[in-house]
């Protein structure tokens, strides 16, 4: 479960902070929000300090971490990884910008994609993605 709600916090996070941010920008310019998330920050450090015990790390029982082939025995560790990587594919190949960029050329996706990453697979032409004939 505090994995899942740390999860919901990475996913989470970004999307409130560029809006949070843009509106902040649009209403204080750039500076402005520069210097607010620095001395943010800095008050921030002044519990951090107070907060986190001042101990040689040293002075820690020493603990046997766990061995590659431990922690790749555990269900857990292959169920999120494969999860990860069903995101991370996701993410990558139908980003939520995509569908609007096809739409609106009218086009495929590999003809609205293609010229513009690859000009040599455009045999140089660098021309603008052309309407598919229907």
């Amino acid at each position: 479960m505090a994995n899942a709600f740390i999860d919901a916090g990475a996913k989470t996070g970004p999307g409130l902070s560029t809006l949070l941010g843009g509106l902040a920008v649009a209403a204080f310019g750039w500076r402005g929000v520069f210097i607010a998330i620095g001395l943010g920050s800095l008050l921030w450090l002044l519990p951090w300090i107070l907060w986190v015990p001042d101990t040689d790390p040293g002075a820690r029982t020493a603990q046997a971490s766990p061995g590659w082939r431990e922690i790749l025995s555990k269900r857990p560790v292959w169920a999120t990884s494969l999860g990860m990587f069903a995101y991370g594919y996701t993410n990558y190949f139908c980003s939520p910008g995509c569908p609007a960029i096809w739409s609106r050329n009218g086009a495929s996706p590999w003809e609205t994609w293609h010229p513009r990453v690859d000009p040599v697979l455009d045999h140089g032409r660098g021309s603008p993605p052309r309407r598919m004939e229907q």
